[in-house]
């Protein structure tokens, strides 16, 4: 049996698995992603030209059963409706007993219906549809790992533990420079790309953003951030914000010539941060959630 947990962003939380509450799930179906088919004809000859690669919205949808007296069935319905206006945005929170770690999607209401001939308990399904431009799940922790600039002089730059070792090799027991950690390995546990945000904190005169895993980097060559001061990028949103301000972008700074916006991918990723012009306390703060298909 999964657990259902729905939770708008001003903190309004509704149980669904929740029997003396009047909840009840009983199924929980969670669809593939749709195929964002992006295909040609092939002009004189059989067949088509597929450059497809990425995926859209997929369906959830819940078999719940209310359990009330019949003077509280309205109130119950009431609840549940706050989140079933397409309008709103909420996160849905399935839980299932055999899983270690819950998967949060970005969802807003679909089809649903509720019969009213019943007198006693009602059965019900609701649907939501994955919103927020990502279909995936993510995990409900926040990991995150702080890197100090490389001056990428000598390479002298180590993990630290703790890994899985049998998958990712040798890990060294030390990191360079002794103020911090210049490459560290972020770990997506999950099964498709991830969404992470570096805030990099001042002083440091133009650095880069690199996946050394990936071969992956984003660059801002002459992207001065002072001491006391931040920069927040985004993986998502593709932003780059002064103090993490809206009205303070910095995207102009990106080098395009030499730089992608890139995502995690699943497993092992290495990741530094490079520059030549930087003194302490710079440091980079990269935060991210495993990501499942």
């Amino acid at each position: 049996m999964s657990s259902v947990l729905l939770t708008a962003d001003d903190g309004t939380s509704l149980q669904l698995d929740d029997c003396p509450a009047g909840y009840l799930v009983e199924k929980v179906e969670v669809g593939a992603p749709e195929v964002r088919a992006v295909t040609d004809p092939r002009t004189m000859a059989d067949g088509v030209v597929d450059r497809t690669q990425y995926v859209g919205a997929r369906a959830i949808t819940v078999q719940l059963r209310l359990v009330p007296d019949p003077s509280t069935r309205l109130r119950l319905l009431d609840a549940l409706a706050l989140f079933l206006h397409p309008g709103r945005r909420s996160w849905l929170t399935i839980v299932a007993n055999d899983a270690d770690d819950p998967r949060m999607y970005r969802v807003r209401a679909d089809d649903w219906s509720v019969p009213w001939e019943r007198p006693t308990d009602v059965e019900l399904t609701v649907g939501w549809r994955t919103a927020g431009g990502v279909p995936f799940a993510v995990g409900t922790t926040l990991h995150d790992v702080t890197l100090v600039p490389d001056a990428g002089d000598d390479g002298r730059s180590y993990n630290e533990s703790p890994i899985d070792l049998a998958t990712y090799g040798r890990v060294y027991d030390r990191t360079y420079p002794p103020a911090g950690t210049s490459v560290a390995p972020v770990i997506n546990a999950g099964s498709a790309p991830a969404e992470w945000t570096a805030t990099v904190f001042g002083a440091v005169s133009g650095f880069t953003l690199v996946n050394l895993t990936t071969g992956d980097q984003l660059a801002f060559p002459t992207l001065n951030v002072p001491a006391g001061q931040n920069v927040v990028v985004d993986s998502f949103t593709h932003t780059v914000l002064a103090g993490g301000d809206p009205g303070s972008s910095r995207y102009s700074y990106i080098d395009f010539a030499h730089s992608r916006w890139f995502r995690l991918a699943p497993g092992l990723n290495r990741m530094t941060v490079v520059s030549s012009t930087f003194s302490a306390p710079a440091q980079t703060h990269i935060t991210w959630r495993d990501t499942y298909l």
